[in-house]
């Protein structure tokens, strides 16, 4: 009894997989690679940092890099008095003077307020004054343009 029933598991001849054909003729598909590769990542966003933008300022358009532009609009932002603007250039802000300030401590002697309750043993008058003048140049020296 060579027949062949037809039934639950047991599909038809004719609709079953040809010997050496495979149930799925295209395969697995590929996986796509990660997009969180750290080092990628970082070199994607520097590249788009340094592209080259038009930005409108008061004194007409200039053409500067992408990351100058965000802080250019944050600080445009803040003054327009947009509260989001304010607090991320306040940090910003403040990062990087941290990082000035640890880099080279002596930055913190420009402030006046400093300057007056200094006690260096062996100071003078006149190395405050200097200092006072120094404080002042840096306060009203022209910033980037």
């Amino acid at each position: 009894m060579n027949a062949y029933v037809i039934g639950r598991c047991r599909p038809p001849r004719h609709t079953q997989f040809k010997p050496g054909q495979s149930g799925n003729p295209r395969g697995r598909p590929r996986k796509s690679p990660r997009a969180d590769v750290p080092g990628q990542i970082l070199e994607d966003v520097r590249a788009v940092a340094n592209m080259e933008v038009v930005i409108k300022t008061p004194s007409g358009a200039l053409k500067v890099p992408a990351g100058l532009a965000l802080v250019y609009g944050m600080l445009k932002g803040a003054i327009e008095g947009k509260s989001t603007a304010l607090k991320m250039y306040v940090k910003l802000l403040t990062a990087a003077y941290e990082e000035n300030l640890k880099k080279d401590p002596i930055l913190c002697l420009l402030d006046d307020g400093v300057l007056h309750s200094l006690k260096i043993p062996g100071d003078t008058k006149e190395g405050h004054e200097q200092l006072r003048a120094l404080a002042k140049r840096s306060r009203t020296s022209p910033r980037l343009r």
